[in-house]
């Protein structure tokens, strides 16, 4: 509600929140639920669990969980949750499910198969109708890519961080069969 603060929600279409590793304050929970549902977009970018890149014990589906349970908004306010969970595949996936989906089939063509290297699962809890797999590991509800509409805005969430990576770091590492 401040648009001269240049962090205000307001004045961007998409908010996006990669592999956050700490607990978010409950007036932070609310603007983005309330950012959401106003008709904003989300791209919810998780992790494996034993990622806690800064040893603070928060993994990033412990921050997007702990936002959905404990808010001052509303109890599960998009409809899935992300598993708790380290899942080593280092494989591409190739279990999409809606490839009519515009996230899946967009402007840049037709998404086939997604790297996954080290991550979480995602599964609908049920609460939003407007929540959809979009791809899967060998089981349908074991979810990697998904997408929710809530209110007048969207949330499209990913389970491996690597999927914007290009197989090198910072470190000087350089995995191209990674990228």
């Amino acid at each position: 509600g401040d648009d001269g603060n240049p962090q205000d929600l307001g004045l961007y279409d998409v908010l996006v929140l990669f592999e956050p590793s700490r607990r978010m304050r409950p007036e932070e929970k609310a603007a983005i639920i309330n950012y959401v549902t106003a008709g904003g977009g989300l791209l919810a970018v998780a992790n494996h669990r034993s990622a806690d890149r800064d040893g603070n014990g928060w993994s990033a589906p412990e921050v997007f969980n702990d936002m959905f349970d404990d808010n001052p908004v509303m109890a599960d306010p998009f409809g899935f949750r992300f598993d708790e969970v380290d899942e080593e595949l280092e494989t591409a996936l190739d279990g999409v499910l809606d490839a009519g989906h515009p996230v899946i089939d967009g402007p840049a063509g037709t998404v086939a198969k997604i790297g996954f290297y080290t991550g979480c699962t995602a599964r609908l809890t049920g609460s939003n109708p407007q929540a959809v797999g979009l791809v899967s590991l060998a089981q349908a509800d074991q979810l990697v890519v998904g997408v929710a509409e809530v209110g007048a805005g969207r949330v499209v969430f990913v389970t491996d961080s690597a999927i914007a990576g290009d197989g090198t770091d910072s470190h000087g590492t350089d995995q191209h069969s990674h990228d």
